[in-house]
């Protein structure tokens, strides 16, 4: 019996790590209740998990609870203070609550940690955004557009910049069109 307990408490980490994997897919999908429900069952699973917390936060800053995401990713970097994904999490936090110095701090500390340099492009062209430097914006987020080529998120921020920098015709060309569905006569 006890060798079973060993076994089962040596899998939660694991349990976490997808219910995690669940809640980041679930808000990727615009899904909030599950996403919710996702992150609740990892912090239920592993109380401790940064991977948890940071999720959380990210599930409630996508909601607009930027109060309930900042608990959270606080929580994610006390326990891991030097993970780079948790810092772009709370860089984008700092963006959404309008603290620049924050975000440009935060910022500089995921570089130093090893954050991709695709991240840290994507992150400060928003963080540029946010500030209305858009000139600056549109040239970071092309940056990282070329290290996540197929990222609609990006492509719709630097359409952002572009427009508010005045290049409609590059905005256009920056935001991909909707797929339009083959007619069942194609076939």
């Amino acid at each position: 019996m006890t060798a079973a307990l060993g076994r089962a408490a040596a899998l939660l980490p694991e349990a976490a790590d997808v219910f995690v994997l669940r809640a980041t897919l679930a808000r990727l999908r615009n899904d909030g209740r599950a996403a919710v429900e996702a992150a609740q069952s990892a912090l239920l699973v592993d109380p401790a998990s940064p991977e948890a917390h940071a999720e959380m936060g990210r599930v409630r800053l996508a909601r607009g609870e930027s109060s309930a995401a900042r608990t959270e990713i606080e929580t994610a970097l006390r326990r891991r203070p030097t993970d780079w994904r948790v810092m772009v999490s709370a860089v984008r936090l700092s963006v959404a609550e309008r603290v620049f110095d924050e975000a440009a701090d935060r910022l500089v500390q995921a570089e130093r940690a090893g954050a991709p340099a695709g991240s840290v492009a994507a992150e400060r062209g928003r963080l540029w955004l946010a500030i209305g430097r858009t000139g600056e914006a549109a040239t970071a987020l092309a940056q990282a557009i070329q290290s996540s080529p197929r990222d609609v998120d990006l492509r719709v921020a630097l359409g952002d910049a572009l427009s508010a920098n005045h290049s409609l015709a590059q905005a256009a060309g920056a935001v991909p069109a909707p797929r339009r569905r083959a007619s069942a006569a194609a076939f």
